[in-house]
């Protein structure tokens, strides 16, 4: 379903026709309509599909007054998940800019009258919802008795209401918020005073975490029993292009500022960790390695992020990699991101051998390792795509005879 489709009332009518039919239909996902957001009849028609569970709404926005509708009405179903996925305002090139993807007050507008009676009537079922981080604290306002998991992305305040409003999902175990640095001055912490929320993240096995601060006071308070945990950068080189030529934040964080996050955790049942940081010195990395390999000995996955990397300093770095991490007896998947694109390794053929190779190499350091991946770039997948440009996405090898790809 595209943009390409411009005569809305075809498109309900054959939903309306076809899902009934559809016993086992239980995901549908409404992705790039950049015209305009799903208008009703495409949701009442979708609504008919009898074991729907879960519904997606991508890079769809409802952007104008025009399109506000009522939702109060519309039979709804007993929804598991709903995702909404529009970190971003979707806005044209020249504005692009001039406004950074930040909602305007029309689209603003839009977007609540309609999801917030949307959301409300899925809220007794749902287990899983993603919303945009500027319209969370509109849209998050009342219990959701058996959320699991909640994801908020995109612009937002950093203030410790995103903790206290965790009380109204009793039963969430996943949490990930990422959410675009603001000033110096502003930076993300979700605690400020120690014994503010500790019953509600003692609950949790799951927390992902943007551009991290060593003085938020979240990471004394994580629970023993994590088992995953991202402190990654955000926006970063994956995040969809609806943020138009959009760049790393300028302050991500050192090695030794990371480094401190990790000692002040208590968390020895850690499966997943993934972590961006700037490299400044050939030691840092060295210390900070080191102290995972000796600390987290039980990982599955680990994903290193490293910025700015020198061009002359990739070989020695990997180097560092896999001798350091060559402990690390059950890690199954390693993703590695060096910094590829500042020295001008463009995906090619001399990329692709250079990273064959390495994965071969990683792989008889660490023997436990079943795949490795490395951040590559790629083309546009179809011609909607093209206003974003060349993407970023992991490329994967088996290592180790694993029967991976």
């Amino acid at each position: 379903m595209n943009e390409t489709l411009q005569f809305p009332k075809a498109l309900p009518d054959k939903i309306a026709t076809a899902f009934p039919l559809m016993k086992n239909l239980r995901t549908v996902c409404l992705s790039q309509f950049t015209v305009c957001g799903p208008w009703r009849e495409l949701l009442e028609s979708v609504f008919l599909a009898p074991a729907l569970q879960s519904l997606e709404i991508r890079n769809s926005p409802w952007q104008t007054y025009a399109e506000i509708f009522d939702t109060h009405d519309i039979p709804t179903p007993s929804l598991r998940e709903f995702i909404y996925h529009a970190p971003f305002a979707l806005l044209p090139a020249r504005k692009a800019q001039q406004d950074n993807g930040r909602r305007g007050m029309a689209q603003r507008a839009a977007e609540l009258s309609i999801l917030h009676p949307l959301i409300h009537s899925f809220r007794a079922s749902l287990e899983t919802l993603e919303l945009p981080a500027e319209l969370f604290f509109d849209l998050f306002d009342a219990e959701f008795p058996v959320l699991r998991e909640l994801r908020v992305e995109g612009y937002g305040p950093s203030d410790s209401q995103w903790v206290r409003l965790l009380r109204l999902a009793p039963r969430l175990r996943v949490f990930n918020v990422r959410l675009v640095p603001g000033d110096a001055l502003d930076e993300m912490r979700l605690v400020d005073r120690m014994p503010e929320a500790s019953d509600v993240i003692d609950r949790l096995h799951s927390i992902s975490l943007s551009n991290p601060s060593p003085r938020d006071l979240i990471f004394r308070l994580l629970p023993s029993t994590l088992t995953d945990l991202s402190l990654t950068t955000y926006p970063d080189h994956t995040t969809t292009a609806d943020l138009a030529r959009c760049s790393l934040p300028k302050d991500i964080i050192s090695c030794p500022d990371l480094l401190s996050i990790l000692k002040s955790l208590s968390v020895p049942h850690l499966r997943s960790l993934a972590i961006s940081y700037k490299w400044d010195r050939h030691r840092s990395q060295e210390e900070l390695l080191q102290y995972i390999a000796r600390v987290f000995p039980g990982l599955d996955v680990l994903e290193l992020n490293q910025y700015h990397t020198p061009a002359n300093m990739q070989k020695t770095c990997m180097k560092q990699i896999k001798e350091t991490l060559s402990s690390l007896s059950r890690l199954r998947s390693l993703r590695l991101n060096l910094g590829y694109m500042q020295t001008g390794q463009w995906l090619c053929d001399t990329t692709l051998q250079f990273d064959t190779h390495t994965a071969w190499d990683v792989g008889t350091w660490i023997k436990s390792l079943c795949d490795i991946s490395f951040l590559v770039m790629k083309a546009p997948l179809a011609p909607f795509d093209r206003p974003y440009g060349w993407v970023w996405t992991w490329r994967t090898y088996a290592v180790n005879g694993s029967g991976r790809s």
